[in-house]
């Protein structure tokens, strides 16, 4: 959450902020696809983690790594882990959690075909862009997601609707 006060973000409840994809059934995960908000400089993800959940709730390290501070794509890869649910926390973020798009790569996809995702900001398509739906195992609609404290006008959904310009959001205070 955060509070605004003359036009700034104050108050603001500090990262790590979550966000878990459960899959209709279990699926070797090799990675994913982020892409950070688009309309202003704002909730960009610097650090991120992911995990295996088991149905019993443990989790299981899978990676950890860095991204750049900016609007493009961001791919993240590991080796595989056949899993039913991941959960990906951003441990260090601009200050508050968001997410346009996010996609998980399933076994066999290569990182390179989301390269030209990398080299242009995601704000220069219309809308979500097909290709990448066709990409990911499986396809999105039947996943289900949560993400820690969303926000009224960005709620976790807004990560999986093909729709560049819609936004999960953390919390802010009211």
């Amino acid at each position: 959450y955060y509070k605004e006060q003359d036009g700034k973000a104050v108050d603001k409840a500090p990262a790590p902020y979550y966000i878990d994809i459960e899959l209709p059934e279990k699926a070797e995960i090799t990675g994913f696809v982020y892409a950070p908000r688009q309309d202003i400089d704002s909730g960009y993800v610097f650090n991120w983690e992911a995990y295996s959940v088991s149905d019993d709730g443990k989790e299981e390290l899978l990676a950890t790594g860095e991204f750049a501070r900016n609007k493009n794509a961001k791919v993240a890869s590991w080796q595989g882990k056949e899993t039913k649910k991941i959960r990906i926390v951003f441990t260090k973020t601009t200050g508050v959690g968001t997410c346009a798009e996010l996609y998980l790569l399933g076994k066999g996809e290569d990182a390179s075909l989301f390269a030209s995702s990398d080299n242009a900001s995601a704000d220069e398509k219309e809308g979500g862009d097909a290709s990448l739906e066709s990409k990911v195992l499986p396809y999105r609609s039947t996943w289900t997601n949560k993400a820690s404290n969303p926000w009224k006008w960005g709620p976790a959904e807004n990560m999986l609707d093909a729709d560049i310009k819609t936004t999960w959001h953390s919390n802010c205070k009211e």
